[in-house]
C-alpha cells in the first residue's frame, strides 16, 4: 500500500547531519561498523526515520514494531480462507482451548491474535486511537462471552464498537514458540466488508494457513483470493479440513482435485504442504485428552511440521516479510518527502492554486467512479437476465432431447420395457449436461470478461488522469498500485461436480396395466417417463443455472473492492500529503534554503536506505 507523509519542516530546525550524524545507508553503524545483519539495519532505518523533523510517528512505531518482533522472533502466521470452513475451529484445536467462536454466525472485519500469556487475558484496541482495554487472568468461559462481543456479527455488527484489533494472551505451549496466530474475517460469505478487510489486513501477515474443506473442496472466490494472498504472503501452508466426512477414498480424491486446482488455477509450488484434518475431532482429543484420537484428527502431524518449520524456517520467513514491509514504509516516507520537495519550491499562492485544481479533479474522478459503478452494477443486472433466458431456453432444448432419446428407444422394439427406456436417459443425461456447463460456462465467462474488462480500462484511465494531473501540477509521478494487476474473473465453477441428477421413480406394478401391450403400453410409459422427465430436467437446469451464477457473482464481487480500492488508496494518501503540506506552508510562510537542502538530503538518504535494505541477506 502506498501512502504520502508529508514532512514537516518547521522554522529553526537544526540541520540533520548536525543532529543525527550521517545517517547514509552507506555510512557507518551506531557500533562503528558497516550495518551487515537486518537487525542493524533496521535500527539505523529507525534512527533516521526520527532524526527528521515531523515525518509520521507511525513510520518511525511501524519500523520498531518490525524490530520487535525481529528481535522476539515473533512470526505472525494468519487463519485464511472462506466462510465455514472451520477456521476458528482448527484454531480452538490447536491451542487447546475452545475459545474462538464457533457458530454459523460470521465473524466481523476485525483481526483476532492469539498470543502466547501466562494466564488468559484480552486486549481490545480501537480505531479512534482511545486507550486500549485490558483485562488479565480472565476465566475461559468469560474470555469466550467477552469475543463473542467483540468479534462476531451477531456482537458487534459491522464493527459498530469501533474495534481496530482483538489480542488474545493464552498459555499455549505452540504460541510460546514465537507464533501468533491469527483469526481472520472469512471471505465469500454475504458480508462483503469481511472479504475486503481480510484483503486489506494481508500485509501484516509473514505466513499463513490457508483452509479449505471438503464440503466442497474450493471454490472459485478462493482461487481467486488465494492469486491475491500469494502475492503479499511469503509462505503458505494449505489446509484440507472436515475429512471426517470423507471416507478414505473420497479424501484421496479430494486431495489430488485441490491439488490440481492449486496448480493450475493459483500457480502454487505441486510440493506445497497440504494436511487433511479433523479440527472436529482435534478439539475434542484436546477435550478428553486422547492422544489416538489426536494423531487420527491429522492435527498431530501439521503441528509437528509447523514446529519443524518455526524452528527451522521461521527466522528467514520472518527476515522476508520484515525486509517488505520495512521497504513500503520507506517507499512511503520517500514519496512524502519528494512531494515536500517539489511543494516548498513553489510560492504558497501558487500551491494553493494547484492543491485546489487537485482537489476539484478529485472530486471528478470520484464522480466518475461512482458512476462506472453504477453502470457496472447495471451490466452484472443484464447478464443475470441473460442467465434467466438461457435457462429457459435450456429447459425447452433438455425437453426435446430427451423426448428423442425416449422415442428412439421406444422405436427399437413393440414392447419397451420401462429399466430400458430409463436406461438410455441415464446414459444420456451427464453428456447433455456436461456438453452444456461446458457451454454456459465458456458464453457466460466471455461475456463477464467483456464487461469487466471495458470497465477495467476505465478505471486505468482514472488512474492515469489522476497520475497525469499530479506530474502537471507538483512535478512528482504518483503511484500505488501496478496498472498490470491481473483481474481474477469468471472461471468454470468447479466447486460442481458434474455429477448430474439422473434419477427416475420405477413404475409401480399398478401403474401400468399389464394386459395393455403394443402401442398403448408404450405410449402409457412414455408418458409417465415424459413427466418425471419434466422433474429432472427443472433439477438439472437449475444446478447448472444456479453454479453458474455464483461464478457470475463471485467475478464481479472481486473486481469492484480491487478497482475502487486502487483509486481511492492513489487519491486518499496524494490529498492527504497535500493537505499536510499546505497547512504548514502557511503556518511557515518561507522557507530558508537550508530547509530546502536538509529535506533534499533526507530524499536522498531515504533512497539510500532501501538501497541499504535491499542489500540485506536473507
Amino acid at each position: 500500500m502506498s501512502s504520502f507523509t508529508a514532512l514537516e519542516t518547521p522554522a529553526g530546525a537544526k540541520d540533520e547531519k548536525s543532529k543525527c550524524g550521517d545517517v547514509s545507508g552507506a555510512g557507518p553503524a551506531p557500533g562503528g561498523h558497516s550495518p551487515s545483519s537486518l537487525e542493524e539495519k533496521l535500527s539505523l532505518i529507525e534512527r533516521f526515520l526520527r532524526c527528521l523533523e515531523g515525518v509520521s510517528p507511525a513510520a518511525c512505531g511501524s519500523i520498531l514494531e518490525l524490530r520487535q518482533r525481529l528481535a522476539a522472533g515473533r512470526l505472525h502466521l494468519a487463519v485464511l480462507g472462506q466462510f465455514k470452513r472451520g477456521k476458528s475451529t482448527l484454531l480452538n484445536a490447536l491451542i487447546g482451548k475452545e475459545l474462538l467462536p464457533t457458530s454459523v454466525v460470521p465473524l466481523t472485519a476485525v483481526p483476532t491474535f492469539l498470543r502466547f500469556g501466562e494466564a488468559s487475558g484480552v486486549r481490545t484496541s480501537f480505531i479512534d486511537g482511545r486507550p486500549a482495554e485490558q483485562s488479565q487472568g480472565v476465566d475461559i468461559n468469560e474470555l469466550r462471552s467477552r469475543l463473542a462481543e467483540l468479534v462476531t456479527e451477531a456482537g458487534n455488527a459491522r464493527n459498530r464498537l469501533g474495534v481496530s484489533q482483538v489480542e488474545v494472551f493464552v498459555p499455549s505451549p505452540l504460541l510460546a514458540r514465537g507464533v501468533v496466530l491469527i483469526d481472520t474475517p472469512g471471505i465469500g460469505s454475504t458480508l462483503r466488508h469481511n472479504t475486503e478487510a481480510t484483503l486489506g489486513f494481508l500485509p501484516q501477515c509473514d505466513a499463513a494457513l490457508f483452509v479449505l474443506s471438503a464440503d466442497p473442496p474450493i471454490t472459485e472466490a478462493e482461487a481467486g483470493f488465494l492469486a491475491t494472498v500469494r502475492e503479499k504472503v511469503h509462505r503458505l501452508f494449505f489446509v484440507l479440513n472436515k475429512v471426517d466426512y470423507l471416507s478414505a477414498a473420497e479424501r484421496v480424491q479430494a486431495e489430488q482435485f485441490i491439488r490440481t486446482v492449486l496448480v493450475q488455477k493459483a500457480g502454487v509450488d505441486p510440493g506445497v504442504p497440504l494436511f487433511p484434518v479433523s479440527a472436529r475431532w482435534g478439539m475434542d482429543a484436546r477435550e478428553k485428552n486422547d492422544t489416538g484420537l489426536w494423531e487420527a484428527s491429522g492435527l498431530k502431524a501439521m503441528e509437528e511440521h509447523l514446529i519443524s518449520f518455526l524452528g527451522r524456517e521461521k527466522r528467514e520467513t520472518l527476515g522476508q516479510a520484515v525486509r517488505a514491509r520495512a521497504s513500503a514504509i520507506l517507499e512511503e516516507t520517500a514519496a512524502g518527502l519528494e512531494l515536500s520537495v517539489h511543494s516548498w519550491q513553489l510560492p504558497l499562492e501558487d500551491l494553493e492554486r494547484k492543491a485546489a485544481v487537485f482537489a476539484e479533479k478529485a472530486q471528478e474522478l470520484r464522480r466518475e467512479m461512482t458512476r462506472s459503478e453504477d453502470i457496472l452494477n447495471g451490466d452484472r443486472e443484464r447478464l443475470k437476465r441473460k442467465l434467466e433466458d438461457h435457462g429457459e431456453e435450456l429447459r425447452e432444448r433438455a425437453r426435446g432431447y430427451f423426448t428423442a432419446v425416449l422415442d428412439e428407444e421406444a422405436g427399437k422394439a413393440a414392447d419397451v420395457t420401462e429399466e430400458r427406456l430409463q436406461s438410455a436417459l441415464a446414459q444420456a443425461i451427464p453428456g447433455f449436461f456436461e456438453h452444456e456447463m461446458a457451454a454456459a460456462t465458456e458464453r457466460f465467462r466471455m461475456a463477464v470478461e467483456d464487461v469487466l474488462e471495458t470497465h477495467r480500462r476505465r478505471a486505468e484511465e482514472l488512474v492515469a488522469v489522476l497520475r497525469a494531473t499530479a506530474t502537471e501540477l507538483f512535478d512528482v509521478p504518483i503511484g500505488g498500485g501496478n496498472g498490470e494487476e491481473a483481474l481474477q474473473i469468471f472461471e468454470e465453477p468447479y466447486w460442481v461436480t458434474h455429477s448430474w441428477d439422473t434419477s427416475l421413480h420405477a413404475l409401480s406394478p399398478d401403474a401400468i396395466n399389464r394386459t395393455l401391450r403394443g402401442p398403448r403400453r408404450n405410449a402409457r410409459v412414455l408418458r409417465r417417463l415424459a413427466n418425471q422427465v419434466e422433474q429432472m430436467v427443472i433439477r438439472n437446469v437449475e444446478n447448472l443455472r444456479w453454479s453458474v451464477l455464483q461464478s457470475l457473482e463471485r467475478s464481479f464481487l472481486m473486481h469492484v473492492p480491487m478497482v475502487r480500492g486502487r483509486l481511492t488508496e492513489i487519491l486518499e494518501a496524494a490529498e492527504r500529503a497535500l493537505g499536510q503540506t499546505l497547512q504548514k506552508r502557511r503556518d511557515t510562510k518561507e522557507i530558508s534554503a537550508g530547509e530546502l537542502d536538509r529535506l533534499q538530503h533526507a530524499l536522498q538518504e531515504t533512497r539510500r536506505h532501501q538501497e541499504m535494505l535491499s542489500d540485506s541477506p536473507r
